[in-house]
C-alpha cells in the first residue's frame, strides 16, 4: 500500500512538472514567434531563429528525462499545434523594428 502511494505521488509529480514545462515552452515559443514575425526582413531574425531552435532542443531533452523519447516527440508536436492555434486565433504582438535610444 505504501509503495502504491509513492508511485501515485511520483506520477503526479511528473505530470505537474511536464505540464508546467510544456506551458512555459508554449508561451516562450509564442513570444519568440512574435519577434520572428515582426523582424521578417531584419538580420536579427537569425538570432531569434537560433534561440528558437535551442529552446526546442532543451524542451525535448527535459521532457525525455521524465517521459520516453516517443512521448517527448509527441508532446513537442502537440505543443507546436497549440502554438499555431494561438498565433492563428489571437494573432501576434507586433514588436517595433525601430531601435530607440533610452
Amino acid at each position: 500500500m505504501n509503495n502504491e502511494k509513492k508511485d501515485i505521488k511520483n506520477k503526479l509529480k511528473i505530470m505537474i512538472n511536464v505540464f508546467f514545462e510544456t506551458l512555459t515552452f508554449i508561451l516562450t515559443l509564442y513570444l519568440i514567434s512574435c519577434f520572428l514575425i515582426s523582424f521578417q526582413s531584419e538580420i536579427i531574425k537569425v538570432l531569434f531563429s537560433c534561440l528558437n531552435i535551442n529552446i526546442i532542443m532543451n524542451f525535448k531533452d527535459n521532457i525525455e528525462k521524465e517521459l520516453s523519447k516517443k512521448e517527448a516527440y509527441i508532446l513537442t508536436a502537440v505543443s507546436f499545434i497549440i502554438l499555431i492555434f494561438f498565433v492563428y486565433s489571437f494573432g501576434y504582438f507586433e514588436v517595433s523594428t525601430n531601435f530607440t535610444k533610452l
